[in-house]
């Protein structure tokens, strides 16, 4: 059960942070990124994008799906979402089920399938979504919500929820930009060939290839997932945690890992 091997990651802040996360299964056109250990260089992002982390005692596979099954994926997940299987805090209109993303997680010979809703309206719809992760047979594994926006002292709130209930509401401290501003500052910001500040969200940032802020958002979201060794239960929680946000390109898992 994946909740069971999960069980030791998905806890406090990383339990709110691991379901912004978009689990995966590769098609076979996807490229496949298998990092060395301590890699710490990007991978070029395939159309579909993957990542593997392998230990030498196995390996999970995750990669975004392709148009038909994505399809299907997010129509079960939508379903789920409508039907009110699901406790969200964000308004009902704010979730873009058009905008969803779904990816398939292989790992340990089960699958998983997780489908990730963008959030916008009173949220950064770049920052902030909805995923929901079910098992082979459609049965709800976990679902989280990662919702960012501003507060009353102009910084980045971040408020997190797995199943429903609340499990982190923070104040970044961050000073507050807006979705417009955070795309321009992604498209203006520097490769993974530049030299990182010896910060977890600058690090993220050159690796990514995203902006400072947006680098430093997602270590405040992900930092419980990707701060632990890298292996084939938790490398895919890392990489999922970081894939869930709509800004992020491919890159490698050791890449990501390597920053936290």
């Amino acid at each position: 059960m994946l909740t069971k091997k999960l069980g030791t990651t998905l806890t406090g802040t990383l339990a709110a942070a691991t379901l912004a996360f978009a689990m995966t299964a590769a098609p076979a056109s996807a490229q496949t990124v298998r990092p060395a250990d301590g890699a710490t260089e990007c991978a070029a992002a395939p159309a579909s994008p993957a990542a593997t982390t392998d230990d030498g005692s196995g390996s999970v596979d995750m990669t975004q799906l392709d148009a038909t099954a994505s399809g299907e994926a997010v129509a079960g997940a939508t379903a789920l979402l409508d039907g009110g299987g699901l406790t969200v805090h964000a308004a009902a209109d704010a979730v873009d089920r058009e905008g969803a993303k779904a990816y398939l997680l292989e790992a340990g010979g089960e699958t998983f399938t997780s489908v990730t809703f963008p959030v916008a309206g009173d949220h950064s719809a770049l920052l902030s979504n909805l995923t929901v992760v079910t098992d082979a047979d459609g049965g709800i594994v976990q679902y989280a919500e990662t919702l960012v926006g501003s507060n009353a002292g102009g910084t980045f709130q971040l408020t997190t929820y797995v199943d429903g209930t609340l499990v982190n509401d923070e104040d970044t401290g961050i000073a507050f930009v807006g979705d417009e501003q955070l795309t321009a500052d992604v498209a203006g910001s520097p490769g993974s060939d530049v030299v990182a500040a010896k910060n977890t969200g600058a690090c993220l940032a050159t690796v990514l290839g995203v902006s400072g802020v947006v680098g430093a958002i997602i270590a405040k979201v992900c930092v419980g997932a990707c701060a632990v060794p890298m292996t084939p239960v938790t490398g895919p929680v890392c990489a999922a945690c970081v894939g869930g946000f709509a800004v992020v390109g491919g890159a490698s898992i050791g890449a990501i890992a390597s920053c936290f």
